[in-house]
């Protein structure tokens, strides 16, 4: 009952914060913002990664270096990382840069990291970027984790929170972790998103379709929407 409490006081709080800022996340001043951070190598540097000039653009997305959540993908990850002794994990969606694996990989040299994305074109840029950073990642191309094999102690990933399949996404997801026994007991799965388009109760609902999944932490900026959420697994 307590962390059932604990949780809707949480929600409560990420909608009140996400409607706060919904007239901002449509404003020119959340364009110029995007433009003057994500798009020049302000993240690179946050993460003390060498990347080379954009220079394409994704399908359906204008490519950048990062975004908000990012910075708070790359923040709760390394504190989960040093704490658990994490020994292999897996990113969904890598992007062009691969900016949280080679992040990882930097500061966790023995922690074996892999990556996917359902571009071509980004798992290419990726194996690049981490070539420059001397930073080697498994990279594959896969939808979701249709091709992610084995146990992990770690998933993750920066949602496509715009995206209109995002429930269709969030039930693969679940699902495949669960059918495939993707995650070892005790393992973690870390979602980012924009708490806007994406509500973070839409994400909840997806995760109680099975018993294997526990909320265990929910983060984000006092000045921003996008939220970090940790999510425990404990297979029957």
């Amino acid at each position: 009952m307590t962390q059932t409490l604990d949780s809707d006081l949480r929600l409560l709080k990420q909608r009140a914060h996400a409607k706060r800022y919904a007239g901002l996340n449509k404003s020119r001043l959340k364009g110029w913002f995007h433009r003057l951070f994500f798009k020049n190598k302000f993240i690179p540097r946050i993460f003390g990664i060498q990347v080379p000039p954009i220079q394409y653009q994704a399908k359906g997305y204008v490519l950048t270096y990062g975004d908000v959540t990012t910075l708070l993908l790359g923040r709760r990850l390394k504190h989960l990382a040093a704490r658990h002794s994490w020994r292999r994990v897996h990113e969904i969606g890598v992007g062009g840069y691969g900016i949280l694996g080679i992040y990882l990989k930097k500061r966790f040299p023995e922690l074996s990291i892999s990556g996917s994305s359902i571009f071509e074109d980004e798992i290419t840029s990726s194996r690049k970027v981490a070539s420059m950073n001397s930073a080697p990642l498994e990279l594959f191309h896969s939808d979701v984790l249709d091709r992610v094999e084995g146990r992990y102690d770690a998933i993750w990933w920066n949602l496509p929170y715009y995206d209109r399949r995002i429930v269709f996404l969030l039930d693969k997801l679940f699902g495949q972790i669960v059918e495939k026994s993707l995650l070892r007991p005790g393992g973690m799965l870390t979602l980012g998103f924009n708490s806007i388009p994406l509500d973070a109760e839409t994400v909840l609902s997806s995760m109680r379709r099975y018993s294997y999944f526990r909320l265990i932490g929910f983060e984000t900026f006092w000045w921003n929407p996008h939220v970090v959420m940790t999510i425990e697994c404990h297979p029957a």
